[in-house]
């Protein structure tokens, strides 16, 4: 199973909340370790953090957190779509979607892209994920509704954290 987590923050985020939160998810995943992160003080501070265990696609290009050439948006995923070829071809015939992976979390990622939140009720899987949009401030955070895989945030003192 793999792991995710992150947070958003106006302030400085104390360099203890991060160390758990890269921490309490290393253990999910043991193919790969992923972040992105921004601390840039006149911008929001962020960062997302992905433990991969690989199962579907087990290449790197699938690593996470998954981001494409020229796109701003950045996608952290644990889960299982199940319907992910069929939602694949969907979108390539009404966007024009590229692929350059075989696995569900590049169309977890094209169908936000495309659709926004309209996408998750077209899901059909076990899965949470954020999706983050870097030049819009736009954060999608879903869980599937069984929560098969777990999802859990707090929001407090200009922060928002999730894993």
């Amino acid at each position: 199973m793999c792991g995710i987590s992150g947070f958003f923050s106006q302030t400085n985020m104390p360099r203890d909340h991060i160390s758990r939160l890269q921490d309490g998810i290393r253990n999910r995943g043991t193919d790969n370790f992923g972040e992105s992160s921004n601390f840039d003080p006149n911008m929001l501070q962020s960062a997302i953090y992905h433990a991969r265990l690989s199962i579907i696609d087990i290449g790197p290009t699938s690593n996470q957190p998954f981001e494409k050439a020229g796109c701003k948006q950045k996608l952290v995923y644990n889960g299982e779509v199940y319907n992910f070829r069929e939602l694949r071809e969907e979108l390539i015939t009404r966007f024009n979607a590229q692929f350059e992976t075989d696995g569900d979390t590049e169309v977890i990622y094209e169908g936000l892209r495309c659709m926004g939140k309209d996408f998750i009720p077209m899901i059909s899987g076990e899965f949470a994920f954020c999706f983050y949009d870097y030049d819009a401030s736009y954060l999608i955070l879903a869980r599937d509704s069984f929560g098969k895989k777990p999802l859990s945030f707090v929001s407090r003192d200009n922060s928002f954290l999730f894993s």
